[in-house]
């Protein structure tokens, strides 16, 4: 029985080469030993007995080819995989010709490397599984006495339930198979004995190799004591193709050579590493989406004196729609513009990215916050309606000539102002509903006179609606009182506080919705 943890040898003259691959292996869970020819590889089996033994095959005193020779003498059934460079291929090939079960090409990689080394210790399991159903063959063929006959019954009764096909072939003829291959092949037992595993194949396996001469010799090969095993395309008697795993070794009855082949169906096996393969791709994809949305992100907020700000977005664990800008419109005049699109896809995003480029063409000093919400909505209408998605948004002026604050609310979760001397909060709104609605919307606009010390904190829903392991959601409330109690604090404390006190609240874990935040702060010139 193999190790939970294989133990691997790693035969290479190259100490950079020997080092990787351990590396790769130890990550893999396995226990790894280094030799750096054949001559050490041997000395080390008294101390070190692997399970899978990779091997160089140009090396000093002790070559690879002359090396798995005497391996398979001392280790007959450990598999051999040959590390070989894409000029040394016939070697390679007369390797695997002398009993090496597999070859990697330099330079190596960690999934070839893993993906190898999984099908050769499977490939070594089946065997000496194999082993076990032969030992029990030999015994039902080769005993005839009462006893041995009710175990003959009782094993008969185990190799029916066996949960792969078995089958007993002498010169290519099926002479004996068990229950399940009957259910694999879609027939009754009767209707296998007495054909050949290819007449349930096509003609032809994959990359259009004919299934006559491929198994031909697999079947050479078995008889003259290499166990094969290998991937095969298999019919069932309605014409239905599938896929299958076959394992053949030689099985010796009475002086008569036979084979033994045990087959399973992996078909739902490949599907489901196909389907894994398939995800791992979207999940690809979506991390490089999030890297798009978050590169649209202002890094920074401009240095306008008179004024200081910090901005932040913690994005969840899927694209979304949250995006915040700053416009600086002329000296002392500053536009910031935070906005979210419903939902969390791709065509948030897109539509986010949309908004962005309207929102820089149209950002002008003659286009104060209402104004803006509007010309927007009236651009992006058509293409929200379209993806059935609607988006809020907040524009504001900061005009500190005037020492006066002006916004525009578009359905969007309200900003929090607080006063600086007087700690007394307002939560901003204005008439104006969500962004792709309706057109012709008319915005209304408000405005505030600003002094030293002031804070405005704009944020999206993804901040209150954030919930605990209970379901209990951060909330507004919440969210003044942290507020209150930093007013004083520049705003970048104060935007570090308020991730720290969310992240403290949610938990482990993503975020369920992208959270975004502006912090301003008035000040002296």
């Amino acid at each position: 029985m193999l190790n939970k943890h294989p133990k691997v040898l790693v035969v290479d003259d190259e100490e950079s080469v020997r080092s990787v691959i351990c590396a790769m292996l130890e990550e893999c869970g396995c226990q790894t030993a280094r030799a750096e020819d054949g001559i050490e590889a041997l000395e080390s089996l008294d101390k070190f007995t692997p399970d899978i033994i990779f091997s160089d095959l140009n090396m000093p005193q002790m070559g690879g080819l002359e090396l798995i020779v005497k391996l398979k003498d001392r280790l007959p059934e450990t598999p051999i995989v040959v590390i070989s460079g894409t000029a040394d291929m016939q070697s390679a090939i007369e390797a695997i010709r002398r009993g090496a079960w597999e070859y990697l090409i330099k330079p190596i990689d960690f999934g070839s490397l893993q993906h190898v080394t999984n099908r050769a210790l499977e490939r070594a399991r089946l065997i000496s599984e194999n082993r076990a159903y032969q030992e029990h063959l030999e015994d039902l063929v080769l005993e005839r006495t009462q006893a041995l006959r009710d175990s003959e019954k009782r094993y008969r009764t185990l190799f029916d339930k066996a949960s792969d096909a078995i089958v007993l072939m002498q010169s290519g003829q099926i002479i004996s198979c068990n229950m399940k291959t009957g259910a694999l092949f879609g027939c009754n037992q009767d209707e296998v004995v007495g054909n050949s595993l290819l007449s349930f194949s096509p003609a032809r396996q994959t990359r259009s190799v004919d299934s006559d001469e491929l198994m031909t010799l697999y079947e050479r090969e078995a008889l003259d004591g290499t166990p094969q095993f290998f991937e095969w395309r298999s019919i069932r008697r309605d014409g239905n193709a599938f896929d299958s795993e076959i394992s053949l070794t030689r099985l010796d009855l009475n002086g008569v050579a036979h084979l033994l082949a045990i087959m399973r169906d992996i078909t739902d096996r490949k599907k489901a590493a196909a389907a894994l393969t398939e995800h791992l791709c979207i999940m690809r994809e979506l991390d490089m989406a999030r890297e798009i949305q978050r590169s649209l992100l202002p890094a920074a907020p401009p240095e306008i004196p008179g004024i200081s700000m910090a901005c932040g977005c913690s994005p969840a664990a899927s694209v979304g729609g949250d995006y915040y800008e700053f416009f600086v419109i002329s000296q002392g005049v500053l536009d910031i513009v935070i906005a979210d699109v419903a939902g969390h896809s791709f065509g948030s995003a897109l539509l986010m990215s949309e908004a962005r480029t309207l929102l820089h063409a149209k950002v002008r000093a003659e286009r104060p916050p209402a104004a803006l919400l509007t010309a927007v909505n009236e651009l992006m209408h058509d293409d929200l309606c379209r993806a059935e998605l609607q988006m809020s948004a907040f524009s504001v002026r900061f005009d500190l000539n005037d020492r006066m604050l002006s916004y525009a609310n578009a359905g969007h979760t309200r900003p929090l102002f607080i006063r600086g001397r007087s700690g007394e909060i307002e939560q901003l709104d204005a008439e104006g509903m969500l962004l792709g609605i309706a057109r012709e919307v008319e915005f209304e606009e408000r405005h505030y006179g600003i002094t030293d010390g002031d804070v405005l904190l704009l944020h999206t829903d993804g901040v209150v609606e954030s919930e605990d392991a209970s379901g209990e959601f951060f909330g507004t409330d919440r969210l003044c009182k942290l507020l209150a109690a930093r007013r004083h604090d520049a705003p970048d404390v104060i935007l570090a506080a308020i991730f720290e006190e969310l992240a403290s609240f949610v938990g482990e874990g993503p975020y369920s919705d992208d959270v975004s935040l502006v912090v301003v702060k008035i000040s002296t010139p």
